[in-house]
C-alpha cells in the first residue's frame, strides 16, 4: 500500500492525468460527470473484511467500493476483485481485509469532467468506474450504468429534436 504521506500527491496525480475539465461549448451539450455521477457513495475502509465488503455491496445493490482512509480515496475494490481474491485457496472472507483486494491509485477524476472524456477512459482501460473527488474528498462514483444514462438521455434528447413525419402512405389495394 501507498504511504499515507504520499496520498495526496498520488490522488492529485490520478485525477490530473485522466480527467479533462469541461470545454466550453461548441453547439453540442458538454454533459459533465457531476450531472450523473452517484452522490456521496458508500465507501469502505481498508482494514475491513471482504465479508463486509459483500455486504456493503449487497445492502446497497452496488458493485464497487471507494476505499478511504481517513475521508482520502486511497483504492477501489469491485466485485470482481473480491470474487478474484476467493478463488484463491484458504481464503477466508471474514479474515482477509480489503487491502489486499483493492485497486491502488484507481481512476479519479472532479466533478465537471466530460462525461465524453471519461467514458473514453472507461472503455479504453476497461474501468467499470470513476471515483469523483473534490476537494481531496471522494463525492461520486460515476459507472458505466451512469454512461449508459447519459447516453439514453443525448439519444432522447435528439430524437425529441426530430421534426414529426407524416405517417408512411397506405399503398393502394388493388380492386
Amino acid at each position: 500500500m501507498v504511504p499515507s504521506e504520499r496520498l495526496p500527491e498520488a490522488t492529485a496525480t490520478a485525477i490530473s492525468s485522466f480527467a479533462k475539465p469541461a470545454e466550453p461549448d461548441r453547439g453540442t451539450p458538454q454533459m459533465t460527470v457531476r450531472e450523473y455521477m452517484t452522490l456521496n457513495p458508500v465507501c469502505i475502509g481498508p482494514s475491513d473484511t471482504l465479508a463486509h465488503a459483500h455486504e456493503l455491496m449487497r445492502d446497497k445493490n452496488v458493485r464497487h467500493l471507494p476505499v478511504t482512509e481517513r475521508h482520502r480515496l486511497v483504492g477501489i475494490v469491485s466485485q470482481r476483485d473480491l470474487h478474484l481474491i476467493e478463488t484463491l485457496k484458504s481464503t477466508d472472507p471474514e479474515q482477509v481485509t480489503v487491502d489486499e483486494a483493492m485497486t491502488e491509485n484507481p481512476y479519479a477524476v472532479p466533478p465537471d469532467s466530460r462525461v465524453e472524456a471519461v467514458v473514453e477512459t472507461l472503455i479504453s482501460q476497461k474501468y467499470g468506474s470513476a471515483v469523483v473527488v473534490e476537494k481531496d474528498a471522494v463525492v461520486g462514483i460515476f459507472t458505466r450504468a451512469d454512461a449508459l444514462r447519459a447516453l439514453l438521455e443525448l439519444l432522447d434528447g435528439r430524437t425529441s429534436e426530430q421534426p414529426e413525419t407524416d405517417p408512411p402512405e397506405e399503398s393502394p389495394v388493388p380492386p
